[in-house]
């Protein structure tokens, strides 16, 4: 959708026009005054605030659900309408909801939007099994959604895409890597 008409009539108790603001609207906030009788047509940005991740874990199935902590932390989500970052913002930790299948679980998150410059928003995943054996990966998020696209489009990508799918494999040492790109478009059981 490019455009999109909305119509505000506020009418008071005695019949008046009411030029009050109809405050926010999605991520954007569009600030007018209507006088009686008269048209005012605004844009207002349309930009979506959240999205979904969706990480499926691998290579720690003996260990116990409780046990494995998946989470994304940043500070991002602190945003004015104009996309101008607020000065004062406080960390976010991103708790999941958790699928277990049989060989692998789903932490699926649902964040604030995401801009191409969020440096400090990461994903960590944490456990240790019961010989001590520690399984760790933290990555910083942008890049692994970014994979594959060319840095001009990057924010447009982030703006329009509302569900990513980012499958961690852990092996025997306890190191991760993130699947390639296609092995996330190819893969059925997501």
């Amino acid at each position: 959708m490019e455009r999109m008409k909305l119509g505000v009539t506020c009418i008071d108790n005695d019949g008046v026009l009411n030029t009050a603001e109809p405050g926010s609207l999605f991520h954007g906030i569009l600030n007018f005054t209507v006088k009686a009788g008269t048209d005012y047509e605004g844009v207002v940005s349309l930009t979506k605030n959240s999205n979904y991740i969706n990480v499926r874990v691998r290579g720690i199935e003996n260990i116990s659900t409780a046990e494995i902590n998946t989470s994304i932390y940043g500070y991002n989500g602190h945003y004015s309408y104009d996309n101008s970052a607020h000065t004062e913002t406080a960390l976010i930790t991103y708790i999941a909801g958790r699928r277990q299948e049989t060989n692998y679980i789903i932490d699926r998150f649902q964040v604030y939007r995401l801009f191409a410059g969020d440096g400090d928003i990461a994903l960590r995943i944490q456990a240790e099994d019961e010989n001590g054996m520690v399984y760790f990966f933290e990555e910083p998020l942008i890049p692994i959604l970014l994979r594959g696209i060319s840095t001009g489009n990057a924010q447009n990508y982030l703006d329009r895409t509302g569900e990513y799918q980012i499958p961690v494999n852990f092996s025997d040492d306890g190191s991760a890597i993130v699947e390639a790109w296609e092995d996330i478009d190819n893969n059925t059981e997501l």
